[in-house]
């Protein structure tokens, strides 16, 4: 029973990131980044620690989000942003094929 009602919490939160519905799995949670911090992505759009460039986390302060079409996520911190294509399997989620964040 519990499996049924974690498994409507996932697509639920899903569903709450536009276009997240291709995704084989839901990237709303809580994640192990590659450097080891923890990144998170909320049901609302809000995220921290999933701009990455040459392979390492920026944050300039401020507001992040990411958003989701098919295998494309989009993160903005303005004046910054960033496309990557991402794929999930199981517990892992891949940016780009060769992030690799865990799911915590």
């Amino acid at each position: 029973m519990k499996r049924a009602v974690v498994g409507v919490v996932l697509v639920a939160g899903c569903l709450g990131l536009a276009g997240c519905s291709g995704a084989s799995g839901s990237p709303v949670g809580v994640w192990v980044a590659p450097d080891g911090t923890s990144a998170t992505i909320d049901e609302n759009g809000a995220c921290t620690n999933m701009y990455w460039t040459q392979g390492q986390s920026l944050d300039i302060g401020g507001g992040m989000t990411c958003s989701f079409s098919g295998d494309t996520l989009v993160v903005n911190q303005p004046p910054n942003t960033a496309t990557y294509s991402y794929s999930i399997d199981g517990d892992t989620m891949t940016l780009n094929g060769s992030l690799v964040f865990t799911r915590q």
